[in-house]
């Protein structure tokens, strides 16, 4: 069923009602808005609007095809997949149970100055990993894991508060003084305080790209909450990400609701105080008025404040706070199309950390550091794209590299794919610079590459609207924690959903998807989920 759409140019009777397009509009097709969408049709059996301005569903968690090779253009690996765990539960209900592949337990080698040193999934033995070669460490090492523990629990319930009722949020915001601090710690701090041996440091914090802040600018609640987010399995889902935004659309028209591309969302519409629905321009630049009760945005906490709000008469202390936690984290990505599958160099599935000596000293590689081949921090995923059902596709791999958008300002003003040779020739020089460097740690990977391409912070910006190519949304700061955005906004009618109102990843999108889902229920929202979800774990 195809959602009814109402022009601009169409006049109604004086006091006549506007009838509505859809029970609720999701902005946004990422993991938090589509989390939001699957739920609301499901748990509520609403008509639900979801509105993307790519050309592709699912955010961060789209797709891209070159030939026979296919790619995941955000989603790497997903934390929190144990079965019966409440996010794998949250996982399933939201996908239509779509199937995951696990990677090997032995899911991250670090690549480090002092040599390599691979990690498994399960904590204990992440721990023994590390005390084996750093054996003068090992106490707080142990102590290291023990404030993981804590933060994953007492941090889960405070970003959950934020997003309450007030009834129900006051006992969770009952943390100690001692939790509160460590959790706005920089993680910077929280390791000069914990540990001596610079090589430890660098070995524990060198995968801060997962939360896009290095180590002086991330809070260690941040840190915590995302890294131990694997102690539950890391996977991707069978058939690529794309599956995810397939199975919700499925979802979504089954119960009357639509799912739109090419659907630029320009402003949020307010009648007598109250979000009533969006002004949206279609890819032909026709714009139209499309009305619901309900509003979700997952279009970034940012862009919602300073974009769709811009003329919105708000608070100014909530559009401070907003502000004051620009998005800045980007990166480089380089997508690899390969003639023979990895595991014929020995790789198997799992992540590469290439780690340099400067890995924790800033946000970024420059784009000179790219070019020759000497990015501070890389990225490396060997996990092929899925085969589909003929088996048609061939192996893949992509290179990440953590970049600041400083360094193409420049080109800010051109548009995707027609930004000029010197922007091609700069973008092929980082692509052997790149993967020069990846070649030196796993031997044997340039020599099977058939096909690569680059894509870059201004990438970012043009395929999702984030300001400076975000792509973890707001930053990962310790005043992120001391004042959580949370989903309600100062709108009636206006949620916030995303990771935005969690932590970064596609875990913590789909957590705020579900603490967006229970503010839209009511107050019981959340106990009510979280019942629902328990009938359906152990129906």
């Amino acid at each position: 069923m195809v959602i009814c759409q109402r022009s601009e140019s169409v006049e109604l009777p004086e006091n006549q009602p506007v009838k509505p397009d859809a029970d609720l509009i999701v902005i946004g097709s990422g993991m938090g808005g589509l989390t939001v969408a699957s739920l609301a049709a499901q748990l509520l059996g609403w008509r639900v609007l979801v509105l993307e301005r790519h050309w592709r569903l699912g955010g961060f968690t789209h797709a891209f095809s070159r030939k026979q090779w296919h790619w995941d253009v955000g989603l790497h690996y997903v934390g929190g997949l144990a079965p019966g765990s409440p996010s794998r539960g949250f996982f399933d209900w939201v996908t239509g149970d779509l199937p995951w592949r696990m990677l090997p337990d032995h899911f991250e080698v670090l690549h480090l100055p002092q040599g390599k040193l691979t990690l498994n999934w399960r904590e204990t033995e992440q721990a023994h990993a590390l005390i084996d070669r750093y054996p003068h460490e090992a106490s707080a090492i142990y102590r290291y894991f023990d404030d993981l523990a804590n933060m994953r629990k007492r941090f889960g319930l405070a970003l959950f508060a934020a997003s309450a009722p007030a009834w129900l949020a006051a006992p969770m915001r009952l943390w100690t003084m001692r939790e509160r601090h460590m959790a706005t710690l920089t993680t910077q701090d929280y390791l000069n305080q914990r540990f001596k041996d610079p090589g430890l440091k660098l070995a524990i914090a060198c995968r801060w790209a997962d939360y896009g802040a290095p180590p002086a600018e991330s809070a260690f609640g941040i840190h915590a909450m995302v890294l131990s987010s694997y102690a539950e399995g890391a996977g991707r889902p069978e058939g690529g990400a794309s599956a995810i935004a397939t199975n919700v659309g499925r979802i979504v028209r089954a119960q009357g609701g639509e799912v739109r591309v090419n659907a630029e969302v320009e402003r949020i519409v307010i009648e007598n105080g109250k979000a009533a629905g969006v002004k949206v321009r279609d890819a032909q630049g026709n714009a139209q008025t499309l009305h619901a009760p309900r509003v979700v945005s997952d279009a970034g906490a940012h862009t919602t404040c300073t974009r769709l709000l811009a003329d919105a008469p708000l608070p100014a202390a909530w559009r401070n706070r907003i502000e004051a936690l620009e998005p800045r984290s980007s990166a480089a990505v380089l997508y690899l199309g390969l003639t023979a599958d990895p595991s014929t160099l020995g790789l198997t599935g799992e992540n590469h950390w290439i780690v340099g000596e400067t890995a924790l000293a800033h946000a970024g590689a420059s784009v000179d550091e790219v070019r020759e081949g000497r990015s501070p921090l890389l990225f490396v995923s060997t996990a092929s794209g899925e085969s589909d059902d003929a088996g048609q596709r061939l192996p893949t791999a992509q290179v990440m590299v953590p970049m600041q958008a400083d360094g193409m300002q420049r080109w800010s003003r051109t548009q995707w794919m027609d930004r000029g040779s010197e922007y091609e020739w700069m973008k092929a020089e980082m692509a052997a610079g790149l993967l020069d460097q990846v070649d030196k740690q796993l031997p044997g990977l340039k020599h099977i590459v058939a096909h690569s391409e680059l894509s870059t912070p201004l990438t970012v910006t043009s395929m999702t609207g984030h300001p400076n190519g975000a792509i973890y949304g707001l930053a990962a700061t310790p005043q992120r924690i001391r004042e959580p955005i949370g989903v309600f906004t100062p709108v009636p009618g206006l949620l916030l959903t995303g990771a935005d109102v969690c932590t970064p990843g596609i875990q913590g999108a789909l957590m705020g998807g579900v603490f967006a889902t229970a503010a839209l229920i009511g107050p019981h929202g959340m106990p009510l989920l979280s019942r629902a979800l328990a009938r359906r774990q152990h129906s």
